[in-house]
C-alpha cells in the first residue's frame, strides 16, 4: 500500500493510461479516409457504420483499424478486413 503523502510530487508516473481509437478507411468523396466507427447503445460497433463529416454512414467496403499512440509515435493495426 502506497500512501500519498510519502509520495514526493516530483515523481512522474512511468505510463500513461492508453487511448484507443477503432477507425475504417473507407472511399469519401474526398478520397480514401480514416473515419471513426459508429458505437451502439450496447458499446459495440455498428457495422460498416462511420462518421464522415459529422454523420453516420453505411460503407461496406474499406478495413477496421486500431489506432492509439506509443509515447509520440502513433501506432495502428489492422484489425479485419470483413
Amino acid at each position: 500500500m502506497v500512501i500519498p503523502q510519502l509520495i514526493p510530487k516530483s515523481v512522474k508516473v512511468a505510463h500513461e493510461p492508453r487511448r484507443q481509437c477503432h477507425q475504417k478507411r473507407v472511399q469519401t468523396r474526398k478520397g480514401l479516409r480514416y473515419c471513426s466507427v459508429v458505437l451502439a447503445g450496447n458499446g459495440r460497433s455498428n457495422p460498416n457504420t462511420v462518421m464522415v463529416d459529422g454523420k453516420p454512414e453505411l460503407h461496406r467496403e474499406g478495413a477496421y483499424y486500431l489506432e492509439w499512440r506509443e509515447g509520440l509515435r502513433p501506432a495502428i493495426c489492422l484489425l479485419d478486413s470483413r
